[in-house]
Order: structure tokens, then sequence, then C-alpha cells
């Protein structure tokens, strides 16, 4: 079976009634007996196959899960422009979480790691081989640790140090999401964003080359700007616009 056909089946796996855990919204699924086998298979070749495979799931590896990042990432760029490595790594961390979820009753654990199956439906991974419960949980704690490397050391006002200084690249989120930049596909909008990196570079919040600015802009938002234009060509009545937002912007900041 392909990882495809092994995520599908585990997502449609038949379990039993579920029950509401205490003190949660979520709901715990008790896995009769008579499946424990038929669905630790299903895991372990899943498990196994998206490695060699470097197919993404929720319970990858923590190699497959770095080797597929960045092209979750821009993925997902392609829908939200302004969806950067800091919201990505929240959501990731978030989602992630969901599935180690520590349950105590009267003291005693009830369990720590669980599969999300479907919307708030969990399934505890007690119930698989001692081997593969180890590598779940391993993979599943090094990308919890990873992930809060990356938003600890890549907060907002660090991102893209190789193009922006002084919280340079909020500002630029900041210019664009208050209608400085238009919308993708409107009239004026590529002059708008030579504008933002013309003034920004004379402000001192970029420091990188038109060039070097415009091969992130692509890599980043998958948009070409085109060849570089003069302020004279790009000021146009901006200048006040932008005056305006950086002052509430840095009142903000």
């Amino acid at each position: 079976m392909t990882c495809e056909e092994l995520l599908y089946k585990l997502q449609n796996f038949e379990i039993g009634e579920p029950m509401t855990l205490p003190f949660t919204e979520l709901h715990y699924v008790n896995i009769g007996s008579n499946k424990i086998e038929e669905f630790t298979s299903v895991v372990n070749n899943l498990f196994i196959k998206s490695i060699d495979e470097d197919f993404f799931w929720a319970f990858c590896s923590f190699k497959t899960y770095k080797n597929t990042f960045d092209h979750r990432l821009k993925s997902l760029q392609k829908e939200k422009i302004d969806f950067d490595l800091l919201d990505f790594s929240n959501s990731e961390l978030k989602n992630i979480r969901r599935n180690k979820v520590k349950m105590s009753v009267n003291g005693e654990t009830m369990f720590d790691y669980c599969f999300l199956m479907e919307y708030d439906f969990l399934l505890t991974i007690d119930i698989l081989p001692k081997a593969l419960q180890d590598n779940l949980v391993r993979a599943t704690d090094k990308k919890i640790k990873y992930l809060k490397e990356l938003i600890s050391n890549r907060g907002r006002g660090e991102i893209n140090t190789n193009i922006f200084s002084n919280n340079g690249f909020n500002l630029f989120v900041y210019l664009n999401d208050n209608g400085l930049i238009k919308e993708k596909n409107k009239r004026g909008r590529i002059t708008d964003i030579h504008f933002c990196f013309l003034q920004l570079s004379i402000d001192g919040f970029i420091h990188a080359t038109f060039e070097k600015f415009k091969e992130w802009y692509s890599n980043t938002y998958h948009e070409d700007i085109g060849q570089s234009i003069t302020m004279d060509k790009a000021k146009g009545n901006r200048l006040s616009t932008y005056k305006v937002l950086l002052n509430s912007f840095q009142e903000q900041n």
C-alpha cells in the first residue's frame, strides 16, 4: 500500500464507541482487542514507509518532518500571502500539542499521547508495541522542541534579517495589511511594492539590494515584481500614507 492509502486506512479505522473525557470536550476511544494487531500494522507500516518516501503525516519521523517543513510552509503561503514562518510554527505547535494530551484522574495518568483520528476524537497510543510507542513519542517531542526554538529564535522582529533591519519585516507586513500595498492583480500593486522597498531602504528598515529583495519576495510570496524603478516613478501620493502608517506602527511597537 502507498503512504496515502495507509494514512486513509488509519484515518478511517473502525473504532469503538467514544466516551467523553472528564473535564474536557474531547472524546477518548477504546479500540477492541481484535483490532489492535491490524491497527498496529497500519501505524508501523506508515511510520516506516513515510521515512523512506519523506511523506508527511501527524506522527511522521522528525527527519521527515524537517524535510517537508519548508515545502508545506511555501504551499500555505500561496494561499495566505502574509503567513510567515512564525505563523506556521505557532500553528504547527498547536496542532502537535493536540496529539500530546496528558490526562489524569484522581492522580492516576490515563494516557500521554494520542492519535487524532478525526476532529476531537483521540486514540491513545499505549496499545502499540513499546518500540513503536517510543518512536512516535520521540518524534513528537523533537518536533515540539524544534518549533519552540524556531519561535524563540525567529520572532517576528528577527525574521528575514538578511533583508530587513530594525523590525522592518513587521513594518512591511503592517504596510501591506493596512492598504499601502494593493491586493494581488490590482493595478498599481507592483509600484506599491517598489515604493515600500525604496522608502524602507531610505529609512533604514531594509539593508538588502533590490535584487536580493526581489529574490526574497519572489521566494516568499511567489510573485515577480519586475525590474527596479526610481523613487520619482514610485512615489506618487504614497509618501503621506506611508508616514501615517509608520507613525501608527511605531506607536504600537
